[in-house]
């Protein structure tokens, strides 16, 4: 049985999250932070057998490690399980679905689409980042801390201007704080 007092809050209405974005926003930081590592190596970049959900059509993909299409499923599928109403489209990658689409002057991107209630339209967000997704995570269980891309703690708070892009979430605070870094 879970420990209580370790047990996450989730928040599911749009209000409890802009009041939680609100306060994440405007309060300082003052936990212990991790540094991460301390080197990198370069991006290597592979072929990706891509296998369009809607279509079905196979596509060899240059494969950057920002496109981590497998491990973002994998945070959206841990949002669904949480309760959240989200789902990640990968269609843009296709040569099929993309070619009947409008989009085809600028870089494909995977969208997540979410919302907090039937009675809202779905937000959509465009990112092929999975630090992004993973921020969103946290941000739903109630966490104040993420860790980074090299394993450092990243406080939530220094990162609100991604959870109001991929959130849709119009906490007028919460942009005044970004547009004033």
């Amino acid at each position: 049985m879970p420990d209580k007092k370790k047990r996450k809050l989730v928040l599911h209405t749009r209000e409890e999250l802009e009041d939680h974005l609100r306060t994440l926003a405007n309060t300082p930081y003052t936990g212990e932070r991790f540094p991460g590592a301390c080197c990198y190596s370069p991006v290597r970049e592979s072929l990706y057998k891509f296998v369009c959900p809607h279509c079905g059509m196979e596509t060899d993909l240059l494969y950057p490690s920002e496109y981590v299409f497998d491990e973002t499923q994998e945070v959206v599928k841990k949002l669904q399980k949480a309760g959240y109403d989200a789902y990640l489209y990968c269609t843009e990658f296709c040569p099929r679905c993309r070619s009947v689409s409008e989009n085809t002057k600028r870089e494909a991107e995977m969208q997540f689409v979410i919302r907090f209630s039937d009675s809202e339209n779905y937000h959509v967000a465009r990112s092929n980042i999975l630090q992004d997704y993973l921020c969103v995570l946290e941000f739903l269980l109630g966490n104040e801390v993420m860790s980074g891309s090299f394993g450092e703690t990243v406080p939530l708070n220094e990162r609100v201007d991604v959870l109001v892009k991929m959130l849709g979430l119009t906490n007028v605070e919460a942009q005044q704080k970004i547009r004033n870094r």
